[in-house]
Formats: structure tokens, sequence, C-alpha cells
């Protein structure tokens, strides 16, 4: 039954975690003046650069997505070394594995934040 239960969670977060990527395209015809029905593009509006190129608002949404999942995960691991910290009962090496813990959790948040910067900075370039 235990088993049971870690199957049926772990699907409902990976349902969840790609539901807001993909469950949100939707298909919507429209029909011109002659008759033709014309399919809106599901992945978006190109976004065309002075150069030429086209960056897609997908790509956009996956990388934001991505980032908001490892911040997630940056803090499930935070709350995991804060949880070390405070039940080490006094046990040095548990101590020292907890502030370990958080502080590569802070790292990490830092990395994630500055990552997300950077890119946003780059596809602003890349789109002007």
């Amino acid at each position: 039954m235990k088993i049971f239960k870690k199957y049926i969670i772990g699907y409902m977060i990976f349902s969840f975690m790609f539901l807001g990527v993909y469950g949100s395209v939707s298909v919507n015809a429209q029909e011109d003046s002659s008759g033709v029905s014309r399919l809106q593009n599901p992945l978006g509006e190109m976004v065309t650069g002075e150069d030429g190129t086209v960056i897609n608002p997908l790509i956009k949404k996956i990388i934001d997505t991505s980032l908001g999942i490892l911040g997630s995960v940056t803090l499930i691991v935070f709350v995991i070394g804060g949880f070390l910290w405070l039940t080490s009962a006094g046990n040095e090496q548990r101590v020292d594995k907890g502030t370990k813990t958080m502080l590569y959790a802070t790292i990490g948040i830092l990395v994630i934040f500055s990552s997300y910067a950077i890119l946003s900075a780059l596809i602003g370039v890349i789109a002007k």
C-alpha cells in the first residue's frame, strides 16, 4: 500500500509539472471571408528581431517553467537542511550536514536567479 501511494503521488507531481507547459495549448479555427478555415499557431506568435532571427515564445515558457521547478526543488532542499539542523539534538555531524545543506541550497537559488537574469537579458538582446 505504501508503494502504491508513492506511485500515485509521483504521478500527480509529474502531471502537474507538465500540465502548466502543455495543458494550456488550445486550437481555435477562424474562418476568413473566402471561407477558408485558418488555425492559430498553438506555439504562440513568433517574435522577429531586426536581423530576421525568430524567437519562439515556447522557448521562454520552457525556460521559465524549468527555472520555477528548480527553484521549488531548491526550496525543498533548504527545508530538508533546516529540518536536519533542528533535529540534530546536539550531534555535531548532523548540525554540520544541515548547515552545509542550507548553504548549498542558498548558493543554488543564487545560481538560479542569476541564470534567469542572464537568460532574460540574452532573449531581450536576441529579440531586438
